[in-house]
């Protein structure tokens, strides 16, 4: 993983007709009315990719666009949901579409079926976009908690130029049975296949909770799974499970309470979904420095990335699958780096590299950490989306690219 060149990447923005709102790197965006930039100071928002196509479901012809839904600003949460087409990633045009009352929540979970990673150099169609989205828990607009599972899909029209435009986004509640989890927030999620798995978070009565969930999204069965031997203590804030295998999903960090007092986790764990166990992931350390520990963090987001080949003989000769995770901190202190876990399939431990990626080309900057940012694995890199940060920045997007 040392051998794989990062770099961000600043998301222009850009209006309908393709012109630049704003020039890279401006530091205000202050005017709440004509905001610039949609997404900025934005935290505890979710996003994914949908793909938008016609009525009978043609997928050849669909499209696809990254989809924002919920988080707040300054105090007040959005019902509004964004979107903007991945074609035209590093720059973002993003387009408001009409309220939907389910999005108003803040720490909820929107998950696609079939989006499980970024291929690093490569600007060819491996990435699978799905036409329909999970949007699970979170708080609503009373600040409730709740545990209702939404399928989310877009209603398009046809482009001028060709392809499918969103219109509206489309929520209907997944009627569901069996042991349906509780009520919560700033939990982990998850696919595999068409299964969605929830870990953790906080409920109305637990600050943190360590249980597991599945659910069937074709028949709205929901199963409760036994804890194993070894398996995650009780946390919130852990990010998504990212899937490294179709059989393998990676949890790193999160936060717990103790006495009222916030501690962040620096452990990272692998769920096995065919045995339906946790085991601990044994990090192989440098000898010579702990540059490669993983730093205790919570409010971090991540996805999954194929790496290139590397170029030295230390390293596997084909493509890996990497968990790459970003901003977060760990009590007040955030972390600009980016945090990569690498299994092995021989015996699982794992390579573990924390790195600095390199700045923006022309412009030399970087994102200042984020928390609570949304993070969306796409064909050209990971997209980290606003979150709370330190400074003001516009635009609050970057591209993590990798080759």
């Amino acid at each position: 993983m040392d051998s794989v060149k990062m770099q961000w990447v600043e998301c222009p923005l850009l209006d309908g007709d393709g012109s630049a709102l704003h020039p890279p790197s401006c530091s205000d965006d202050e005017d709440e009315e004509n905001a610039v930039d949609l997404l900025n100071r934005r935290e505890g928002h979710c996003a994914t990719v949908i793909l938008a196509s016609p009525a009978d479901d043609e997928a050849h012809s669909a499209s696809s666009w990254i989809v924002v839904c919920g988080g707040y600003t300054r105090g007040i949460v959005s019902a509004v949901p964004l979107v903007a087409p991945a074609s035209l990633l590093p720059a973002l045009m993003w387009k408001e579409l009409p309220t939907v009352d389910e999005f108003e929540c803040d720490g909820a979970s929107l998950t696609s079926m079939n989006v499980a990673a970024c291929v690093a150099g490569s600007r060819s169609n491996l990435v699978s976009s799905a036409l329909v989205a999970y949007l699970f828990g979170g708080f609503d607009r009373d600040m409730s908690l709740r545990n209702t599972l939404y399928a989310v899909t877009l209603g398009s029209e046809e482009g001028e130029g060709g392809g499918w435009v969103p219109t509206s986004v489309n929520v209907e509640e997944v009627k569901t049975t069996g042991d349906v989890p509780t009520a919560r927030a700033r939990h982990s999620a998850g696919v595999s296949d068409s299964r969605l798995f929830i870990f953790g978070g906080e409920t109305a009565t637990q600050e943190q909770t360590s249980d597991l969930y599945v659910c069937d999204v074709r028949t709205g069965v929901w199963r409760s799974l036994s804890a194993s031997p070894a398996c995650p203590a009780p946390r919130l804030l852990s990010s998504s499970l990212v899937l490294l295998s179709p059989t393998t999903f990676v949890l790193y960090g999160g936060s717990h309470f103790v006495e009222g007092a916030v501690q962040s986790f620096a452990d990272a764990w692998r769920l096995d979904i065919d045995t339906e166990t946790w085991t601990q992931i044994t990090a192989v350390m440098a000898t010579d420095e702990r540059r490669d520990l993983l730093p205790r963090s919570n409010g971090h987001a991540g996805g999954a990335v194929v790496l290139p080949p590397p170029t030295t003989k230390s390293e596997p000769t084909h493509r890996c699958t990497c968990a790459v995770f970003v901003g977060g901190k760990n009590i007040s202190e955030g972390d600009d780096r980016v945090k990569m876990i690498r299994l092995s399939p021989r015996d699982g431990t794992a390579d573990v590299c924390v790195r600095a990626a390199l700045p923006a080309v022309g412009t030399g900057s970087f994102p200042h950490w984020r928390y609570t940012p949304a993070v969306v694995p796409t064909q050209k890199g990971l997209l980290l989306l606003a979150g709370q940060c330190r400074h003001a920045q516009v635009p609050s997007s970057f591209l993590l690219t990798f080759e």
